[in-house]
């Protein structure tokens, strides 16, 4: 929302009419311009937040008038109580009635500090007093009555059920559940279920939506203790929490689960036909609002079921695939993710370094992960196998070299599942764009799926001698093999290649890929050789480089497209310098009319470095690249990739005009800073020579702060004080000098102010410039005054806080 007569602007909320409103107490109150022509009329809006105001008044009304009814009660018992006692009770009494008056930390220190002193205080007579003020639901009283009647505790059977009364209904949880703690005997049995809420969330918290650095108390130590004395109890209460519908108390029982599964690991497993239930039918049995609140829960319940899985991992398998074949593909997705969090966790996905002591856990994981992606079509279960093993094995090196045999049968599944997946004609059934899609997404998985496990075979192979020579025969008898799967191999060979044990033993594969017959082995073998770095590649034998320059030369488009974007990761030996750039010079000759301008301009990026040492490039080759440069796409030249080879190009004739022409393409702030990058780096003392195509820039928007501050400071940097000026002023004629526009145009004046300041300067005019300074001290001083009067509207009234 905007006005002309308004310095403040709208502001994003939930609903319409709520922005109305703020707008409107901002800077419509007693404006005499204001019209009220449009409907629904903002009056109503007002009208209906000063009832609801009102209505608001006399409810809090009505509940002042019952809090000071009990206040009377209270202060009449005090008084029959201090009548009847000595004066240091009396005394104690009057202190209380302070602490019920004011309700300051220094009133209740008192009451704890004297109790503490004096434990006499506590007679029956007080005693029953303050126990009747924490079973009447006095909430202000529960953290100073329970630290006062636990120094000396006369009912310990009372004073734990206080303690188990405040943990069921959420109330100085840590202090509660240290009383419920150290009174575990006195405990009713009846008062454990209902409390278990409560001590789940002292032992594990929730973690903040929104800030998720904020350090966590968290103190298991009640909840086991509870749990020692009442385990039947205390499951039944966790069991409870996980069967209700409410999201959030889902979350606290399985946070109970977790924080209890390290000392009693046989309470997750007894428990996992319950966590099983809501994970599968989460969308169904919990009444969740959103997608992030299913996910927390979701998490939460994964977390439960991965306790289980660890201290009985065949049962909790067992359980898990019970309900899978029942489960909806969400809930599949689900289950699954059960298996993806602990190799995940295991392999090092997370930061977790801590030791693995046995391998059983993570061995059943693996395997029914096999399993799935030999089956299973659901795009959400192959999807977390992929996240899974998305990386190297990590910790479960160990177990991939134990399972290799098995990792390669599952890759070589998955290629012939995507080998039967092409066979289907499209001149025998019409093809639909969508199947099409799907199609294509399976394909792709299947694919995915091929390299992971080939991956995660390849660095078992890496781990001892053992597994590199039953690698070796596997790769001996790889012509039985389709070409698609010999590439997956070859694309991931480099962490064989890092040491000379297995580069001897994979070579002589490589090699006989890099010049063999298929096309994808070839392209696979230019991606593993960008892979290996330029140091390992520097060690390999000559035949290797010269195998690589045939691939730049390759007539295969896959192939040349692999080598080229390998030489932006590796360097080839000096040797074959000359060599490359003839290469890469023939690709961009050939790909500058091409459609694949991406393409062209990663040779020109490989050109560029490989060239970067050579000072005739600027005047030769640079000049070529600049005239190209100009037909290719603009918006591929702002993409963050490229902004290398434009840098490389800065000191070539040309530059300039080519970087200076991309402002108009620009489609978006990301886009106009990187054009603006582009433009602080043309070279100094050249900017002069561009002057009027500044000044066309700057006129298509006069407005963008962005854009005139750019090309004042590159102007007067090179001393073009006349353009500066110009354009300083081109800039404050466009701002309507207007009350909404009025900051903006102050902001201007200030521009215009330093750039004629620092002309000033530099012409030696001291003493005007200094007199320019009282422009610039009157605009900042109307700048602050227009914030401070937008400062007494809150902006964030609308905005919802988390309790």
């Amino acid at each position: 929302m905007a006005c002309d007569h308004a310095h403040n602007g709208g502001m994003a909320t939930w609903l319409l009419e709520q922005a109305a409103i703020h707008f409107h107490d901002s800077n419509c109150v007693g404006c005499e311009k204001r019209q009220p022509i449009r409907l629904p009329n903002i009056s109503k809006f007002i009208a209906q937040r000063d009832a609801d105001a009102e209505r608001a008044r006399v409810r809090e009304e009505e509940l002042q008038r019952q809090h000071q009814l009990a206040f009377d009660s209270r202060c009449s018992a005090r008084a029959v109580l201090r009548s009847t006692s000595s004066v240091a009770v009396a005394t104690f009494v009057d202190d209380l009635q302070t602490l019920d008056t004011v309700r300051d930390d220094a009133s209740a220190q008192r009451l704890i500090e004297s109790v503490r002193l004096a434990p006499e205080l506590l007679t029956v007579a007080v005693t029953e007093h303050l126990f009747s003020l924490l079973e009447n639901g006095e909430h202000w009283f529960d953290e100073v009555g329970l630290v006062v009647l636990g120094i000396s505790p006369l009912d310990p059977v009372r004073l734990a059920g206080c303690a188990m009364r405040c943990l069921s209904e959420g109330r100085v949880l840590d202090l509660a559940a240290e009383v419920a703690a150290n009174q575990v005997s006195h405990v009713k049995m009846e008062d454990v279920r209902n409390a278990v809420r409560g001590l789940a969330l002292v032992a594990c918290p929730p973690r903040s939506s929104s800030h998720f650095d904020d350090p966590r108390s968290e103190n298991p130590i009640p909840l086991h203790q509870i749990f020692k004395h009442y385990p039947e109890q205390t499951a039944l209460g966790i069991e409870n929490l996980l069967s209700e519908r409410h999201p959030f108390r889902v979350r606290i029982g399985a946070s109970a689960v977790v924080a209890l599964a390290s000392e009693y690991p046989n309470l997750p497993v007894s428990l996992c036909r319950s966590l099983t239930t809501r994970l599968a039918r989460a969308d169904v049995l919990i009444d969740v609002e959103s997608e992030s609140e299913l996910r927390y829960v979701v998490h939460d319940l994964t977390q439960a079921l991965i306790c289980a899985f660890t201290s009985d991992p065949n049962s909790t398998d067992i359980e898990l695939m019970r309900y899978f074949e029942g489960a909806s593909k969400d809930g599949e997705a689900r289950l699954s993710g059960v298996y993806e969090k602990i190799i995940r966790e295991a392999s090092g996905s997370y930061g977790n370094d801590r030791e693995i002591a046995s391998l059983d856990v993570y061995r059943v994981a693996l395997r029914r992960f096999v399993t799935l992606a030999g089956v299973s079509n659901n795009e959400g279960v192959v999807r977390g196998i992929l996240e899974a093993l998305r990386g190297d094995p990590g910790r479960l090196a160990a177990l991939a070299r134990e399972q290799m045999d098995m990792l390669l049968g599952a890759a070589a599944l998955a290629d012939s599942r995507l080998e039967a997946s092409k066979k289907r004609s499209p001149l025998v059934t019409s093809p639909d764009l969508l199947d099409e899609i799907d199609q294509e997404t399976r394909q792709s998985q299947f694919r995915s799926l091929r390299a992971s496990f080939a991956r995660w075979a390849i660095h078992g192979a890496a781990m001892d001698s053992s597994g590199l020579a039953v690698f070796t025969d596997f790769l001996a008898r790889s012509n039985a093999l389709s070409e698609g799967f010999k590439a997956a191999i070859v694309e991931e060979l480099p962490p064989l290649m890092e040491t000379g044990i297995g580069l001897s033993a994979v070579l002589p594969f490589l090699y006989t890929t890099m010049v063999g017959e298929s096309n994808l082995g070839r392209a696979a073998a230019a991606t593993a050789i960008g892979e290996i770095g330029s140091r390992r590649l520097a060690e390999l034998p000559n035949m290797v480089g010269e195998a690589f320059l045939l691939m730049l030369s390759d007539p295969y488009v896959i192939v040349h497209k692999s080598a080229v974007r390998a030489l932006r990761q590796v360097r080839l030996p000096d040797e074959f310098h000359e060599q490359v750039s003839l290469a890469l010079g023939r690709l961009v000759i050939v790909y500058r009319g091409d459609k694949d301008q991406e393409f062209l301009l990663t040779c020109m990026d490989a050109y560029t470095s490989a060239e970067r040492d050579n000072d005739q490039f600027k005047t030769e080759a640079g000049k070529v690249f600049i005239a190209i440069l100009h037909k290719v796409k603009p918006d591929l030249l702002v993409r963050q990739g490229h902004r290398w080879l434009l840098n490389r190009l800065v000191e070539v004739e040309g530059y300039a005009e080519l970087v200076l022409g991309l402002f108009e393409h620009c489609d978006s702030d990301y886009e106009m800073e990187r054009v603006l990058d582009l433009v602080r780096g043309i070279p100094i003392n050249t900017v002069g020579q561009h002057i009027s195509s500044i000044k066309k820039t700057v006129a298509g928007d006069p407005l963008d702060p962005m854009v005139i501050g750019t090309f004042l400071e590159v102007l007067t940097r090179d001393g073009e004080w006349d353009a500066a000026l110009y354009i300083a002023q081109s800039q404050l004629n466009a701002i309507p000098d207007n009350i909404r526009m009025r900051v903006r145009w102050l902001l201007a004046i200030q521009q215009h102010c330093q750039t004629e300041f620092e002309l000033l300067i530099d012409q030696g005019k001291i003493e005007e410039a200094l007199s320019i300074g009282k422009s610039w001290d009157a605009a900042l001083a109307e700048i602050n005054e227009i914030h401070k009067q937008n400062e007494k509207t809150d902006p964030f009234r609308f905005i919802s806080q988390t309790p």
